[in-house]
């Protein structure tokens, strides 16, 4: 948010509903906490005390008469309470934002940080080869990229965008459809010239199978192959399991055994003949891709040429 939104969001609250203005400051703290995920992480980002931060939650709490977090060593929560007061927070912050902007003439003009989560893999091989482009052409626009696995609350964690995969638990957010991610089985060539190649899905149990496991995503003890009307159930076993998907493509390209990657994140690498696509008759798992970001009525300029590059870079099918 811009100095002047920060201003007019404090007046706003001050003048037109007549809240006292230690108290809408007091707000302004606690939205903060919840976005950054920390009481010493909105310290920062505020550039006050981390004793300031916690003092000022003690007092907001007491005036409203109700805890609007639940607090332990490692992580903090919003409150039933907490959570309601967060979200007419933020939606006012956002359209103070929206009228700062147009009131200082930079609406049209891409500016501001975004912070996207996105999983290792595809960040590596789809959206940092083609970053320098983007911020070229958009000089005034900063991009911070958090690599994960884990599907990360926007709500919450201060991100902008996210690129998800599979289910979507979150409703509050807009979620875009970018492609259809097709799974597909792989290994290098030289470990199939070694080991053979196989004619059928039957044949991959005597094959090293290389895993990616993570928190938010199906392990897959044994794969399902389709072909036509006809399933075929696999099980699977190996001698590597990472949380890293990024690090079972390398393995896969050294020649460490066989593995199920993404489409989108190894067409490079089959074209190219580092990595040979098995089984290519018969289709695995199949999961949309999304790109999402909070609902807002007026998206700022930095959001919109933003979301038009990643669709770009994850609907160029390459």
């Amino acid at each position: 948010m811009t100095i002047i939104g920060k201003i007019g969001f404090l007046f706003f609250l001050y003048e037109i509903i007549g809240y006292p203005m230690q108290d809408a400051q007091n707000l302004m703290i606690f939205a903060q906490v919840l976005e950054s995920g920390s009481f010493s992480k909105a310290a920062q980002r505020l550039g006050i005390a981390n004793s300031s931060v916690s003092k000022r939650m003690q007092v907001l709490e007491a005036s409203l008469g109700v805890r609007l977090i639940h607090r332990t060593t490692r992580s903090l929560k919003p409150t039933e309470e907490g959570q309601k007061l967060y979200e007419r927070c933020a939606r006012i912050k956002e359209q103070i934002e929206d009228i700062s902007l147009e009131a200082s003439g930079f609406k049209e003009i891409p500016r501001g940080s975004v912070k996207i989560c996105v999983p290792p893999l595809m960040a590596h091989t789809k959206l940092t080869p083609q970053l320098p482009d983007f911020l070229s052409r958009y000089p005034e626009v900063s991009i911070e990229l958090e690599l994960t696995e884990r599907e990360s609350d926007l709500q919450h964690t201060g991100f902008d965008l996210s690129i998800r995969t599979g289910e979507l638990r979150d409703s509050s957010v807009i979620a875009q459809q970018l492609c259809i991610v097709n799974s597909v089985l792989c290994a290098a060539p030289g470990y199939l010239d070694q080991h053979g190649r196989p004619s059928h899905p039957t044949d991959l149990e005597k094959y090293n199978y290389l895993a990616w496991r993570s928190p938010d995503r199906k392990s897959y003890n044994q794969l399902v192959f389709r072909k036509g009307t006809k399933s075929y159930k696999t099980p699977t076993a190996g001698n590597f399991v990472s949380s890293n998907a990024l690090a079972v493509k390398e393995a896969a390209i050294f020649g460490a055994g066989i593995t199920l990657l993404p489409d989108i994140t190894i067409n490079q690498e089959i074209e190219s003949g580092l990595l040979e696509q098995l089984l290519p008759r018969y289709t695995c798992y199949q999961y949309p891709l999304y790109m999402c970001y909070h609902h807002r009525d007026h998206l700022p300029a930095k959001m919109k040429v933003a979301t038009e590059f990643i669709k770009k870079v994850f609907q160029s099918g390459s």
